[in-house]
């Protein structure tokens, strides 16, 4: 029997490009695929220089529009319809709609859903593959694909050598292992695991390298298409003023990056400290799986309020997220007494080895962390926590607490490279970072998307 597999594009081109190298794989298995994109150029580029039907939903939109006579009403009947919690959950993640107002918000949400319903409506989808992100198209498609009971399927990095996760849900946990129902590891196990750990030590992990922010060319490049798009070509892609709002924001990140140097300070020889990196704000891992932790600065204060008496709380931003957070913010973070506000230039890896502990939401400094030996203190939901290797604190009540229980106590190293092991068991062959374009990586990928779709759910 055909199954149809629908793609969710939302990055950009090459997006797209890489779903229709795996569609190609697909469709050997008798596997009919759909493509939905963000971007209507993209879509016209393609559909020309591949023959290959490509719908852009925001141009859909556009092309059917009509107003919502009370956008609330519907939302609170959306509510009710694709069960959500609360109707942010479908847009808060996306970072282009950070500045709109709630209004404009709802409205863009609810004409999204109505184009997935119309298209689920005409044709027989049985399930829905996309990467894992905040963005509007992707969150809409995820509930409205719900509701139906069609299957969806996410693709996201693993910080593991060539390897990658396929989850089922948006906010769902990555790697669901209960390491104490799984079997203990043979000598031969033990030893394999132990030659990835020190693997992972010696090679510098990819997403950890700093570099001074400069303009570089592709930066330019995308902030001007997407502006031309904004303007011209894809008007509904993006809410109205769009292009205003993003200059200042691209000119308050840089602003609050030249004023920031002044803030920071080195580490100190021989100091007891723990590790606190600062997150991307901005970020899915954030703004959708740890909501509760979106106020950073809150979190700082809270966490150098709660630390034995003679350590301090060393703190860095995020390499991805620089000027990210307002400087005002940034001076208060400098000012409590027992906190380092850290260069951008420090090596995180550096800073968990000297560390007494390490404290994350979710980041993936705290997996860096527990293959190094250090104690982990987990405040969000991720795929290393709950595996009985880190310190996990379920309420803020209990952070002082669980930090005394942390310093000095070192991960199970016995449970680390059992969760290490089941998690290369549990995660897939290949790379999904759309820079591996080659044959056998894109093999490897639909693959994975092949046993995904045949798995019970």
């Amino acid at each position: 029997m055909s199954r149809t597999v629908l793609f969710v594009g939302a990055h950009n081109r090459r997006e797209i490009e890489f779903y229709i190298h795996i569609a190609e794989h697909l469709s050997k298995k008798g596997i009919r695929t759909i493509f939905t994109s963000q971007y209507n150029r993209h879509a016209v580029e393609l559909q020309r220089d591949k023959g290959i039907d490509i719908l852009a939903i925001p141009h859909w939109i556009e092309t059917h529009w009509h107003e919502i006579p009370d956008p609330i009403a519907a939302a609170r009947m959306a509510e009710k319809k694709y069960n959500l919690l609360s109707f942010k959950q479908v847009y808060n993640g996306d970072r282009e709609l950070f500045d709109c107002s709630e209004n404009e918000c709802i409205d863009r949400a609810l004409h999204y859903f109505e184009a997935w319903e119309t298209i689920f409506d005409a044709n027989l989808v049985d399930a829905v593959v996309s990467a894992i992100g905040g963005e509007l198209i992707r969150t809409t498609s995820y509930f409205a694909a719900r509701r139906r009971g069609i299957k969806t399927l996410y693709l996201n990095f693993f910080p593991l050598p060539h390897r990658f996760v396929i989850v089922r849900t948006l906010d769902g946990n990555f790697l669901n292992l209960d390491l104490a129902s799984l079997p203990e590891l043979s000598p031969s196990q033990e030893m394999e695991v132990q030659r990835l750990i020190d693997r992972l030590i010696s090679e510098a992990p990819r997403f950890f390298s700093w570099q001074p922010p400069t303009i570089k060319a592709e930066y330019l490049s995308k902030f001007f298409s997407r502006w031309y798009f904004a303007l011209f070509t894809d008007k509904y892609a993006y809410p109205p003023r769009w292009v205003f709002r993003k200059t200042i924001y691209i000119l308050r990140r840089i602003f609050n990056y030249i004023l920031s140097q002044d803030l920071y300070e080195q580490p100190q020889l021989g100091e007891r400290f723990l590790f606190f990196p600062l997150h991307d704000a901005e970020d899915f891992q954030l703004r959708v799986r740890a909501p509760h932790c979106q106020n950073q600065e809150f979190i700082v204060q809270l966490i150098a309020e709660s630390l034995p008496i003679g350590f301090k709380l060393y703190t860095k931003e995020h390499p991805n997220f620089l000027g990210g957070i307002n400087i005002s913010a940034l001076r208060r973070i400098k000012r409590i007494p027992n906190v380092r506000l850290l260069p951008p230039s420090v090596s995180a890896l550096d800073m968990i080895s000297a560390a007494e502990a390490v404290i994350t939401v979710n980041s993936t400094v705290g997996f860096e962390a527990l293959v190094r030996g250090k104690p982990v203190i987990t405040l969000g939901p991720s795929f290393y926590r709950g595996k009985g290797i880190t310190f996990d604190v379920d309420n803020f009540y209990d952070l002082t607490r669980v930090i005394k229980q942390a310093i000095g106590n070192r991960p199970d190293e016995r449970l680390v490279r059992k969760f290490i092991h089941y998690a290369v068991q549990r995660t897939y062959l290949g790379e999904y970072t759309l820079r591996d374009f080659s044959e056998g990586n894109i093999s490897q990928v639909a693959q994975a998307i092949l046993e995904e779709l045949d798995r019970v759910q």
